[in-house]
């Protein structure tokens, strides 16, 4: 028997022990350059309540960044249904745990939810729409699948943080769940090297609570130890791989497709990296890695792609590892994102 979701209004308070490990955590604070520095006893944040038919209890908010609790199919599609629910203009996140926003429990905090934010400030004759759809670990063959069921929704704009990092990845699917997703279902699961759909079962994602994971990415890189992280005993280096050398690389072409075929205006842009990190155990090889990009970025442009390069766009300091950033790194991305979203928007729409 299916049970319907109970969309209401629900009060959660987070005490500060869970608030600590995100210690940049200036949204929650009063503005000023040191106003971080004092933690408030506890937080208390209004967010829509989802019930489901175990009644277990998710937080899914329709516009503001939300993100997704799981890579379950049910969650992924209840989403889909408030965002085509929605008036105004509408942005979709696609993309991996860096635009997820890893290693902070305020929704606040995330690339998306700081970009709606700063949206919410533009004066526009309609109201701007931000929504989560990326998940931790998605590389390119997981957003299509995504993008698959997205693809006939109230979208304007679709950004994607582009990470030449899953091109190297061998595995087609970190959530194979995804084929149960819509339309999916369709899908010859072989293709996916997916062969037994009854093992397959939905990942849920811890971001309310403090646990090991979240508060290690909470921590910046340079208090940490990275000997052996880099070592492999080829000696080979990030940035040596060919787009055409890469099952990634051609669903990276089929989002691209897929997005121009629906008429759906996209901004991909490169995430900031850590070279530093990767300079101090000799595992960056610069001409190959720059050669990638190029080339990548040339096919982006002839598809009529808007493309960033966020290269060097966050300083060192604000890295958990090599791609992952904490707070004061995810608003310099949605400062980023910011003009070019504005560029992008009719000029109609802004008064």
């Amino acid at each position: 028997m299916m049970h319907k979701s109970i969309l209401m209004k629900s009060t959660i308070v987070i005490i500060s022990m869970f608030l600590l490990f995100s210690f940049n955590n200036q949204d929650i604070m009063p503005d000023g350059p040191d106003a971080w520095k004092t933690v408030p006893e506890q937080i208390e944040i209004e967010v829509p309540v989802v019930f489901d038919s175990e009644g277990k209890t998710k937080y899914i908010d329709i516009s503001n960044g939300q993100r997704l609790l799981s890579d379950d199919p049910l969650e992924i599609m209840e989403r889909i249904e408030r965002l085509n629910e929605s008036d105004g203009f509408n942005i979709v996140f696609l993309g991996d745990s860096v635009v997820y926003g890893d290693g902070t429990l305020d929704e606040r905090r995330t690339i998306p939810a700081l970009l709606k934010k700063k949206l919410s400030m533009v004066k526009t004759d309609q109201a701007i729409n931000v929504f989560n759809f990326a998940l931790p670990s998605a590389g390119p063959a997981d957003v299509y699948l995504i993008a698959r069921e997205l693809g006939n929704s109230k979208i304007d704009l679709c950004i994607y943080d582009l990470n030449v990092g899953w091109l190297d990845r061998q595995e087609t699917l970190e959530h194979p769940v995804l084929l149960n997703l819509g339309a999916n279902k369709e899908l010859d699961k072989a293709t996916y090297h997916v062969y037994n759909m009854d093992l397959v079962e939905a990942n849920t994602y811890n971001i309310y609570e403090l646990d090991y994971n979240l508060e290690d990415l909470a921590t910046p890189w340079n208090e940490k130890n990275w000997d052996g992280v880099f070592y492999t005993e080829d000696g080979s280096q990030f940035g040596r791989i060919r787009p055409e050398w890469s099952e990634q690389w051609v669903y990276t072409q089929k989002i691209v497709t897929l997005l121009h075929e629906k008429n759906i205006k996209a901004l991909f842009f490169a995430i900031p990296r850590n070279f530093k990190l990767l300079e101090e155990y000799n595992f960056i090889d610069y001409p190959a890695y720059f050669s990638v990009q190029k080339d990548i970025f040339s096919y982006l442009e002839s598809e009529d792609v808007n493309v960033i390069n966020l290269d060097y766009a966050v300083p060192y300091d604000y890295f958990a590892d090599v791609v992952h950033l904490l707070p004061d790194g995810e608003e310099i991305v949605a400062n980023k994102l910011l003009n070019h979203v504005i560029n992008i928007m009719p000029e109609e729409n802004i008064k």
